[in-house]
């Protein structure tokens, strides 16, 4: 029995730092019907060069160097330029485990219901010492709560079902939600009844430093991620009160940048603290008690890391 070929899609700008070890990670993988899609977006470092490099190594490789039109349009076009029965995911910068991508294919395998997996990650710096861990919700109804305060899933680390998200193509990634792109799809996906799980094994190195997405454009995420909870909570909630919508619009990019970047002044926590409150009475009501309870250990979370200042968007 053939095994289903796994599209792995991989933009890359300027990204010679990381980039030979993210590489060598996919040439090892335990699993070997992989067809590699590297999109090298205008790059003007010797990111070319190292690809070059790595060609022989990789059996199906599809190369596409070209001019910088961004990292929205390079998703697209690696997912409209695959053919594979999964489409995965992968940054320049982070690193697999050597069975991710098996142990993912198997997930989709055994569980003809689910759209789209992720997995927990292990921190890396930029030396590629491990500075700690992300655990990611595991269960649907978790991943459903999840999305309504922040990304259910660590985008470089998901598998997808193609035939499941052939339906938004050519742009699966919406430019309307550039930096929250990731959010707003998984949002998007589970708006209209797909599974989305994630994985227990951290099957990724995932690599922070200042010239990271997550770091560089932090504010802009931000902002982006409030746009996104907003209108995800108001598909899956159907029609909510009046004074529920007011709530919610002070999660919109407007109400954040009054804070400011680095701001958790007490009058923006208050109107979160109302919108949850608001929010759960909706929850119990529209989506049962037990999705009711996920949701007010996630609020109890999310207020927590917020106020902190530790929360990851």
């Amino acid at each position: 029995m053939e095994l289903p070929l796994v599209s792995l899609i991989l933009p890359v700008y300027n990204g010679e730092e990381f980039l030979a070890p993210c590489l060598e990670s996919i040439v090892k993988q335990t699993y070997k019907n992989i067809e590699v899609i590297i999109i090298n977006d205008g790059s003007t470092d010797n990111t070319h060069k190292i690809i070059e490099e790595y060609k022989p190594k990789i059996e199906n490789l599809i190369y596409i160097n070209r001019g910088n039109k961004g990292l929205i349009a390079s998703l697209n076009e690696g997912v409209n330029s695959s053919s594979g029965e999964y489409i995965a995911r992968m940054d320049a910068d982070d690193i697999c485990s050597l069975n991710r991508i098996e142990v993912q294919v198997n997930c989709l395998i055994n569980n003809s219901d689910v759209t789209a997996c992720g997995c927990s990650v292990i921190k890396i710096n930029k030396s590629t010492e491990q500075i700690g861990s992300m655990k990611m919700p595991l269960k649907y109804r978790q991943i459903l709560v999840r999305a309504m305060f922040r990304s259910p899933i660590i985008h470089p680390t998901v598998m997808m079902r193609a035939k499941n998200i052939s339906q938004y193509l050519p742009d699966l990634y919406s430019i309307k939600f550039l930096h929250a792109e990731d959010y707003e799809l998984w949002a998007r996906l589970l708006g209209d009844g797909h599974k989305v799980v994630n994985i227990k094994s951290k099957l990724l190195y995932y690599r922070i430093h200042e010239k990271s997405i997550t770091i560089s454009n932090s504010f802009d995420m931000k902002s982006k991620s409030h746009d996104v909870r907003s209108k995800y909570l108001l598909k899956i909630l159907g029609k909510i009160p009046t004074s529920a919508l007011r709530s919610i619009s002070c999660l919109s990019t407007r109400a954040y940048m009054e804070v400011g970047d680095d701001g958790c002044n007490k009058s923006f926590f208050n109107y979160l603290y109302n919108v949850g409150i608001l929010i759960s009475g909706i929850v119990l009501k529209k989506l049962g008690f037990l999705i009711y309870i996920t949701y007010l250990k996630e609020y109890v979370k999310f207020m927590s890391a917020y106020y902190k200042h530790k929360l990851h968007w």
